[in-house]
């Protein structure tokens, strides 16, 4: 097993167990797709990632869902571009995908030329194949027709990449020279602190924290000309937006990593304490309520339940998207409604930002009960 970022062999493993697929909606309860969950970590640059990603058959039909990412602070990202690129006249840009869309409708198009999106101008298939297998024959072919880039946006994709330092590598080649390549991240350092376990999602192979991006440069032609840290006080997450500059030699700077490694070492050798103490919990729960109700069946509600094995405890599953309602989701036998709370019930909130069920206890409070 080798780092996927620096190449080290050094690997630090934790294996959560064969886990359900998250995003799994079926109208029948039947079996459901499983994957084996182990999270390493390298001891040489310090990057968190899965040993081995969802296989790429897999993924296709999970990209009918659309995530909403923050966007509270692109008004200010959107000036430092601009500051960067004070210079030129002409900026030419390309997005990676409907992610950067917010983004891109933030500046200037008098000056900021946006040339193609991504995953616009390929098919569903060779748009996984260029997020996951780093086909060079499609790189060298977007290259070919729409030219190089002064300006690379990809928010919220890269940690879904599959082999990080190629895919790096071939966006380097989308870009013309003294290009500026920015990477949109979630920071997932207080998920570690608080003991957040529902930051761990089979579709993120990647995790960063403020010190491991840094080296996303290591063995690139790429330097870090700004990295800011937004916190965001609506989620468990904080945000990573860091600003590459393309270089014409290699970059082997490698930044350290102290607080990340203390962090995770804590997060995963007190799993098994959670997970016991949280189980325990809920079994208390059951003496205490009629029902448990589960509200906001997205993939942080389905870590909770696989992750800590909590299917025996649910009751009740509601949801308002249309795309959710009247499945089932792996080993809960109660389908998916948009129902009103049954009574006597404990109603946990597992939407992982501001919504109209604040005022309900959280995955994130009921965590903290056994920090």
């Amino acid at each position: 097993m080798i780092c996927y970022n620096c190449g080290d062999k050094k690997i630090f493993t934790t294996n959560f167990g064969d886990i359900p697929l998250s995003l799994q909606y079926n109208k029948t309860h039947r079996k459901f797709l499983t994957h084996k969950l182990e999270l390493c970590q390298c001891n040489n640059c310090g990057i968190i990632f899965q040993r081995k990603p969802i296989e790429f058959k897999y993924l296709k039909q999970r990209y009918k869902y659309k995530f909403v990412e923050p966007e509270f602070h692109l008004d200010s990202i959107s000036q430092l571009l601009v500051k960067i690129f004070h210079e030129n006249d002409k900026v030419s840009f390309s997005t990676v995908s409907y992610k950067d869309n917010s983004l891109a409708d933030r500046l200037d198009d008098s000056k900021f030329k946006n040339k193609y999106c991504i995953d616009k101008i390929l098919t569903k298939h060779n748009f996984l194949s260029f997020l996951h297998s780093n086909n060079i024959v499609i790189i060298n072919n977007i290259v070919e027709k729409y030219k190089k880039v002064d300006l690379l946006i990809q928010r919220h994709s890269i940690e879904h990449v599959f082999h990080l330092k190629k895919f790096i590598n071939r966006a380097c080649s989308l870009l013309s020279e003294d290009g500026i390549y920015l990477i949109e991240v979630p920071n997932v350092s207080k998920s570690f602190k608080n003991f957040d376990y529902t930051v761990i999602w089979d579709e993120h192979n990647y995790y960063f924290t403020e010190e491991t991006i840094k080296n996303l440069t290591l063995n690139t032609n790429f330097q870090i000309l700004n990295l800011q840290n937004i916190h965001n006080k609506n989620s468990s997450e904080d945000i990573l937006v860091i600003f590459l500059k393309k270089i014409s030699s290699k970059n082997y700077k490698l930044c350290t990593f102290e607080n990340t490694l203390q962090h995770y070492f804590k997060f995963i050798h007190n799993f098994n304490f959670f997970k016991f103490n949280i189980n325990r919990f809920f079994k208390k729960l059951k003496e205490s309520y009629n029902t448990i109700c589960f509200i906001g069946i997205g993939h942080h509600c389905s870590t909770f339940l696989h992750i800590f094995n909590l299917y025996s405890f649910v009751d009740q599953l509601i949801d308002q998207s249309k795309v959710k309602r009247g499945k089932y989701i792996p080993n809960v036998n109660k389908m998916i409604k948009n129902s009103s709370f049954k009574e006597n019930s404990y109603i946990i909130n597992c939407i992982n930002d501001r919504n109209k069920y604040i005022d309900k206890i959280n995955i994130h409070s009921i965590l903290n009960k056994f920090k």
